[in-house]
């Protein structure tokens, strides 16, 4: 939480926020789903001291809130809108989040709008999934800062309508925030996993329904950021994210370091970086099943569908989480993997993290901002940043690649979303039109046709080029989705 004089400057969410209060005619009641330390408190004192001065606004961490300090200070009170700040702190938060949620849709004619932060974000998502889910609350998710975010704070650009002049250069500087201020990084030290892990402690007991319980060990946190670096940037089977194959990629991107591969101690094959390639390995499948149904539960990470399958049960996001969570054997997990796979939402967590792993090893972070890798970090942005603007309570993508069961000659499209229409091919050259894989899908079909880019902006009249800097900002904004629809003509017919 952050005291004093508050920032100026805002996140997105903020303005996304505004819109609720003001417009929302189907939700009284919204969520606010982030990690420690990425500003929720700061947004709910803004829109408070900026924007709605007579808003009531408590932080129920604070030593002897309770329900009664919400009677007195807002219900009270002739206000129209509650900012509960820490709710999963209330004991038995759940009971009363729905309390809050009945009176606000109208009981003893009075209708207001209430916002709920929580700083485990898993038991948040939880809750709007539990007592405050069937369209009784909107979920809202605050990532670490978003790349249109980082431009704004850090004065590359004035406004987030206003990011035309994006440079490439801007986004490898994203990866590693420079320039940013402190107050707006996540520090990823052991401070910060032993108040990560406390938190979830502390809304564990305050739960009451026996389904918000999150399962996460003290020794989990260590644990994730080994399982991180083994395909969880990009569609995978199961045996390539426990057991990568060393000796490919990072020969090309660690030749130019003079170091050893066996040596090293860093693991960047195919994937993106490691302690040890011999960690992963000898986590449990029960460990691994737990883990990542937290980091799917919290936000951190969504489920991608990457390949056709005939079971069908394997698209249902409650099977997947009933496999992940109660598993105790590796062939299920095996078989789960067939066709789905499990990404994190934010490069960040390998660029933040993974470079601290990096350089107590001795490798320059560097290796990132690369080559294939760097690809790897762009196709993980735009993918993220899609998918946490969806409603539902677990985050999903899907990427397009007939060649296991399909037209082999299609190709690979990184971004398929159904709801939104549209498919996104994403690269970080300037390669041909013809090249672009994304013409040979659902032709017919009047669908958003985006192919990124270095630095080529144009419109054919049936897909766009967009500069990759460019198109990240038009993603965090929404911007991306305005785009015109267009269909595929067919030249030979």
């Amino acid at each position: 939480m952050i005291s004093g004089e508050l920032p100026k400057k805002e996140r997105l969410l903020v303005r996304q926020l505004r819109n609720f209060i003001d417009n929302d005619q189907e939700y009284s009641v919204a969520l606010i789903a982030g990690i420690r330390q990425t500003g929720k408190s700061t947004i709910l004192k803004q829109l408070k001291e900026f924007y709605y001065p007579d808003a009531v606004y408590i932080d129920l961490s604070e030593d002897g809130v309770d329900i009664d300090v919400i009677d007195e200070r807002f219900l009270d009170n002739p206000t129209s809108l509650l900012l509960l700040d820490e709710i999963s702190h209330m004991k038995e938060y759940e009971r009363y989040a729905q309390l809050i949620y009945d009176l606000s849709a109208g009981e003893h004619n009075r209708k207001f709008k209430a916002i709920m932060t929580g700083s485990s974000s898993a038991h948040i998502i939880k809750l709007s999934s539990s007592k405050l889910g069937g369209g009784r609350s909107r979920l809202f998710r605050l990532p670490p800062v978003m790349f249109v975010e980082y431009l704004y704070f850090t004065g590359r650009i004035p406004s987030y309508t206003e990011y035309s002049n994006v440079q490439p250069e801007d986004f490898e500087d994203y990866l590693f925030l420079k320039g940013l201020d402190n107050n707006l990084r996540v520090q990823f030290d052991d401070d910060y996993f032993k108040s990560f892990y406390g938190e979830t402690l502390i809304s564990n007991a305050s739960r009451f329904l026996g389904d918000s319980y999150v399962g996460l060990e003290d020794t989990d946190l260590s644990v994730i950021t080994n399982l991180l670096a083994y395909k969880l940037s990009e569609a995978s089977s199961y045996d390539s994210t426990v057991k990568p194959n060393v000796g490919g990629q990072e020969h090309i991107h660690l030749s130019n370091l003079s170091l050893k591969i066996k040596k090293s101690g860093i693991d960047l094959s195919g994937t993106i970086i490691a302690e040890s390639k011999q960690v992963a390995p000898s986590i449990s499948p029960s460990d691994i099943g737990r883990i990542l149904a937290f980091l799917l539960y919290s936000g951190l990470a969504h489920v991608e569908h990457n390949c056709q399958s005939d079971d069908m049960k394997l698209a249902s996001i409650g099977y997947i989480l009933d496999v992940l969570k109660n598993n105790q054997r590796e062939d299920e997990l095996k078989h789960l993997f067939n066709s789905v796979s499990i990404c994190m939402t934010s490069p960040l967590f390998y660029t933040r993290l993974g470079s601290e792993i990096m350089e107590m090893k001795g490798v320059t972070p560097d290796v990132l901002r690369k080559g294939m890798l760097f690809g790897k970090m762009l196709e993980l942005y735009v993918r993220g940043s899609i998918a946490m603007q969806s409603s539902g309570f677990i985050l999903t993508s899907v990427k397009l690649d007939y060649s296991n069961g399909g037209d082999a000659q299609a190709g690979e499209v990184d971004i398929w979303n159904q709801n939104r229409m549209l498919l996104c091919e994403l690269g970080t050259d300037n390669k041909k039109d013809e090249q672009l894989n994304l013409r040979n899908y659902f032709k017919e079909n009047a669908i958003i046709r985006i192919g990124s880019s270095r630095t080529k902006e144009y419109f054919t009249g049936e897909h766009y080029r967009i500069p990759y800097a460019k198109l990240c900002c038009m993603v965090d904004t929404g911007d991306v989705f305005k785009l015109d629809k267009t269909v595929i003509q067919d030249l030979q017919s």
